[in-house]
């Protein structure tokens, strides 16, 4: 998520901080995008954006991901991603890069919208 992009209020704060462990992962999904656009390998020709790729990195895993949209485009963007599928080279630098990143303390971070 680019930096003029991060969410206001408390989640700012949360996504300073838990971003740079996803750089890893950010610029496998920078390079997977750039080349499928640039080959126009994107539904209708469209760019690739990261949340079609995240959509089929969970696919490929066989998940069905549950995507919450609140608008048309967010709508158009995630079905767009229904097209295409991620090659297997593609989804093994993804999960290369997942492992690339750096392991916590087995403790979770606590949800700052959550209430006791």
């Amino acid at each position: 998520m680019e930096k003029q992009r991060l969410p206001e209020g408390p989640r700012r704060i949360l996504f300073k901080e838990l971003l740079p462990a996803l750089a890893p992962v950010l610029a496998t999904m920078d390079e997977i995008a750039s080349e499928r656009t640039r080959k126009n390998q994107g539904a209708r020709g469209q760019r690739v954006t990261h949340s079609q790729i995240a959509l089929n990195w969970c696919r490929s895993k066989g998940a069905v991901p549950i995507v919450g949209l609140k608008k048309l485009d967010q709508a158009k963007e995630a079905t767009a991603a229904l097209e295409w599928k991620l090659t297997s080279a593609e989804t093994a630098a993804l999960d290369a890069a997942v492992a690339s990143m750096p392991r916590g303390t087995g403790q979770t971070v606590q949800n700052i919208f959550q209430t006791d």
